[in-house]
């Protein structure tokens, strides 16, 4: 390799970064529900398949907006890069700004884009959560008979979910 330091920026930041996104992802697949992964075990799918096939898509459309946020973070993180000699934007700015004599203006451009950027990412979670959360969350319509759970009691009474006796005979 023949800029170590490069190799331990782009170490540093795939390890944190990557574990980071691991824990979203486990998270993610750990919020399902558990009749998820039950069903998948009942059709014959194996624990990987389930995984696969049912969880991690549905985790996916939870995660998301954190996943994009994580990419702003990732992006903040390539500037820290530069103090260990990781060519980037804000490098590239101090560096064109020294040869044409114009710091203050490269340097000013270089905040805008980054900026833009981070607004235009943070912009696209939001509206990612918004979107998603319309798709994933909310109440549930109540079907026939589930606006007040009952069961039958010993004795013809009908119970109520909360355990109290209505008073209607069956």
């Amino acid at each position: 390799m023949p800029n170590p330091s490069f190799l331990a920026v782009v170490l540093a930041l795939v390890l944190y970064n990557g574990s980071v996104i691991a824990e979203l992802v486990r998270s993610g697949v750990g919020n399902l529900p558990r009749g998820q992964s039950e069903a998948g075990l009942a059709v014959g799918l194996t624990r990987g398949q389930t995984l696969r096939s049912i969880q991690l898509p549905q985790a996916l459309i939870a995660m998301l907006p954190a996943l994009v946020s994580q990419l702003v973070v990732v992006l903040k993180d390539t500037a820290l890069g530069q103090i260990i000699v990781y060519s980037e934007l804000l490098r590239a700015a101090q560096i064109f700004g020294n040869g044409n004599g114009n710091n203050l203006q490269s340097l000013t451009v270089a905040a805008v884009v980054f900026i833009v950027i981070n607004f235009a990412l943070t912009s696209l979670a939001q509206w990612l959560s918004r979107f998603l959360k319309g798709r994933t969350a909310g109440a549930t319509a109540a079907g026939p008979g589930e606006g007040n759970p009952t069961v039958p009691a010993e004795g013809g009474q009908v119970v109520t979910a909360a355990g109290e006796a209505d008073g209607r005979g069956r």
